[in-house]
């Protein structure tokens, strides 16, 4: 079984390339603020799965998900 801490830093890498093409729309800023928003809705998705009811977390897109 693959480590959690692995496993986050393989997703992190993957979101990464997957937001690449924002860099040529001078949004490069965003892409970790990004990222991190979509590693928390994961990770309560995945404990939801797993029988442990908490919360979906409010959107910081209303603060600005900037870094």
């Amino acid at each position: 079984m693959i480590e959690h801490a692995k496993n986050e830093g393989q997703l992190r890498l993957m979101l990464n390339a997957v937001f690449s093409p924002f860099n040529c729309y001078g949004l490069q800023d965003y892409i970790p603020g990004a990222i991190e928003e979509v590693i928390t809705l994961a990770d309560v998705y995945v404990a939801r799965e797993n029988g442990i009811d908490i919360p979906y977390p409010e959107p910081r897109i209303k603060n600005g998900i900037k870094g």
